[in-house]
């Protein structure tokens, strides 16, 4: 019995002490990098196992975990000799090393055909340390996205992703079957649709109505067309007031559908009913007469005035003439009065003759034309404007020199007392880099000499002229 009981214990303690080395010790932390986020079929992409944390171990060993459908895994290498690897990468040291960095390269091809998605790259560490403990590792794998090769897309029929309504567009959504790529297409608003639409608020006379159209696709949305308000409809029209023979009458009209009063219209006066007029008083030749008559509806009695009669004049006999510049008279006698009647026959005014040339114009002076009057021999004057002077060609009288300026006389063709004198300039210029100036300044002074006598000449022969 005690021998039993001595046996249980140290089994007890056995056990007490292997679940102690097979508990797991510390913990650290690996990651996966992918030199790619996106690859293609046929491409190599490397993946590096970098130890991010580590408590220390003794024994390290990788076991890779990834998505074998759509890689293929070309070589595992480890950072350095240390390093075994074959289907695992296994690192053995005398003690425990707190190694970090990318300890383990692995190159991966993407498998051709491989279907577009994400493939992950991960794996199963298994640690222990020098104390034999097991030290877990917490592992974040790798993605890379695979993309399909080049292909042209099959977008299928689409999906409508988002449905159209009147005021918006929708969406159809096209997925490739190849790649998983998609491409979205709007589809058209569809617009309102209305129905024919429900009077609301009937017109009348003095308010317009309303017309709600709603629309077929959502009731919701609706618009007012406004209907026109109703033309009055006139009735015949009433006399509200009578006319008489001296003050007008009244009609009223009024719509037949609401009562209101349209317009008023006036009925003339009737105006007097007369009796044949009686003369009371004759007219004569510059006096008016009367005659009166008598109302038969009213009994008014209205005095109408006869107009003058205005002299019955015989032929009229001229009693003195006009002349150019006074009136004459006429006399005529009326056959009914025997009043005598004298009209002015106004002045004849002047009838002047196309003028003689009394004065001849010249080159600087006007000239004047005498005009006769051909009913009374009145006379009047007129200038004639002075010709001008009509200068010849010209002529050389002083040839100019190499220093001497040269003169040209012109002389007028209706006068040879007129002439004018032109200075011609001297024959050579100074050669072009001569830096004498007083040769310059001696042909200016020349040349206003020459202008100066010029404008002395013409003015004495102005004078003499």
């Amino acid at each position: 019995m005690k021998k039993m009981l001595s046996a249980i214990l140290v089994l007890t303690l056995m056990i007490g002490v292997m679940a102690v080395t097979a508990s797991a010790a510390g913990a650290g932390t690996v990651q996966f990098d992918p030199n790619v986020n996106e690859a293609q079929p046929g491409d190599t992409i490397t993946v590096k196992l970098n130890v991010v944390s580590n408590p220390g171990v003794m024994f390290f060993s990788y076991t890779p975990i990834y998505d074998t459908a759509r890689l293929e895994l070309v070589s595992m290498e480890g950072k350095d000799s240390s390093w075994t690897c074959a289907t695992k990468a296994n690192w053995d040291g005398a003690n425990d090393e707190a190694f970090t960095g990318n300890v383990v390269i692995l190159t991966f091809k993407v498998k051709d055909g491989a279907v577009p998605g994400t493939a992950d790259v991960g794996g199963s560490i298994e640690a222990y340390n020098h104390d034999e403990e097991e030290i877990t590792f917490d592992v974040t794998p790798g993605i890379v996205t695979i993309k399909a090769g080049p292909h042209s897309h099959d977008w299928g029929t689409g999906t409508v992703t988002k449905e159209a309504t009147c005021e918006e567009a929708g969406i159809r959504t096209y997925t490739c079957s190849i790649c998983g790529e998609t491409k979205t297409e709007e589809i058209a608003a569809l617009g309102h649709e209305w129905d024919e639409g429900t009077v609301t608020k009937e017109a009348t006379c003095k308010e317009a109505g309303v017309k709600t159209y709603t629309c077929k696709h959502d009731s919701k949305h609706t618009k007012t067309e406004e209907i026109a308000k109703l033309e009055h409809e006139s009735d015949e029209g009433t006399v509200t007031k009578e006319a008489t023979c001296t003050e007008a009458g009244e009609k009223t009209y009024k719509c037949k559908l609401c009562g209101e009063v349209l317009k008023t219209e006036e009925i003339p006066a009737l105006g007097h009913d007369m009796s044949e007029a009686t003369v009371t008083k004759e007219a004569t030749c510059t006096e008016a007469g009367e005659k009166t008559a008598k109302c038969s509806r009213c009994g008014e009695t209205v005095t109408e005035e006869i107009p003058a009669l205005g002299h019955d004049m015989s032929e009229a006999t001229v009693t003195k003439e006009p002349t150019c510049t006074e009136a004459g008279e006429k006399t005529a006698k009326c056959s009914r009065c025997g009043e005598t009647v004298t009209e002015e026959i106004p002045a004849l005014g002047h009838d002047w003759d196309e003028g003689t040339v009394t004065k001849e114009p010249t080159c600087t002076e006007a000239g004047e034309k005498t005009i006769k009057c051909k009913n009374c021999d009145e006379t009047k004057t007129e200038e004639i404007a002075a010709l001008g002077h009509d200068w010849d060609e010209g002529k050389v009288t002083k040839e100019p020199t190499t220093t001497q300026p040269g003169e040209k006389v012109y002389t007028c063709k209706r006068d040879n007392n007129h002439t004018k004198t032109e200075i011609l300039p001297a024959t050579v210029k100074p050669k072009t880099g001569d830096t004498s100036i007083a040769l310059w300044v001696t042909l200016f002074c020349l040349s206003a000499i020459g202008v100066g006598a010029i404008v002395l000449v013409s003015n004495k022969k102005k004078a003499r002229g």
